[in-house]
């Protein structure tokens, strides 16, 4: 599979969007947690970042989520932003749709947005339900 997601540029895609928002790539896609992973940083007084994860195609579809975290020495706070099951058949179109792109933009935003207060309590994390996409592109 890791093949397939760097012939379909997910990379490339989602380092152009990192960059509009300041992070950089510190982990290019790569296996991890027995799926594939890349992981975008920045540092504006505290470590943010957001993952991108896709698992091992499953009956056909390509699971994806994005995850936005924020972190200091003590604390951390951990976003589910967008998850995704996408047929195999459609991947490659979605990867280059508007709707991932702005699930990528709206997941750099969240990272931005977790603040300091919020991790001074304790390590929170928030699930949002899985979004089939089924929309025609």
């Amino acid at each position: 599979m890791l093949n397939q997601l760097k012939r379909f540029k997910v990379e490339e895609i989602a380092n152009a969007t990192a960059q509009t928002a300041g992070f950089a790539m510190r982990s290019p896609l790569c296996e991890r947690h027995g799926g594939y992973e890349i992981v975008f940083h920045k540092n504006d007084g505290l470590d943010r970042f957001l993952v991108l994860a896709f698992s091992i195609q499953t009956a056909n579809h390509y699971f994806t989520g994005l995850s936005a975290i924020a972190e200091d020495d003590l604390h951390a706070k951990r976003e589910l932003t967008a998850s995704f099951s996408v047929p195999a058949e459609r991947f490659p179109t979605w990867i280059d749709s508007p709707a991932f792109g702005q699930a990528l933009r709206d997941s750099f935003q969240a990272a931005l947005l977790l603040h300091p207060v919020e991790l001074k309590h304790q390590v929170a994390f928030a699930n949002k339900p899985l979004a089939a996409f089924s929309a025609n592109l």
